[in-house]
């Protein structure tokens, strides 16, 4: 889902995202958001639950995330000119 925002005649969407636990069901999804954004241009923010990290730096305890499932996000994220937003507060939820 996404919305298209207006204001003092700039356009940017805003992209609500709730990623599936299974790391092939992602990779449907980013390739989905990088169709949508060729499709319709301009600026982007995508928000929600990714259920991605970009890496081990991002997890605390139990078994290493699965290595393709981290490139998959990274390179969906480097690949688009997206920025990571630096968290504040509490780092694991």
């Amino acid at each position: 889902m996404f919305f298209k925002v207006c204001l003092d005649n700039k356009t940017a969407y805003i992209a609500t995202i709730y990623g599936s636990m299974i790391c092939i069901k992602r990779r449907n999804l980013w390739q989905g958001f990088v169709d949508l954004q060729a499709n319709v241009g301009g600026s982007w923010l995508f928000i929600g639950y990714f259920n991605a990290i970009l890496g081990p730096h991002e997890k605390k305890g139990g078994l290493l995330p699965l290595k393709d499932s981290c490139d998959d996000f990274l390179n969906w994220t480097y690949s688009n000119d997206l920025t990571h937003i630096v968290n504040r507060g509490e780092n694991f939820t």
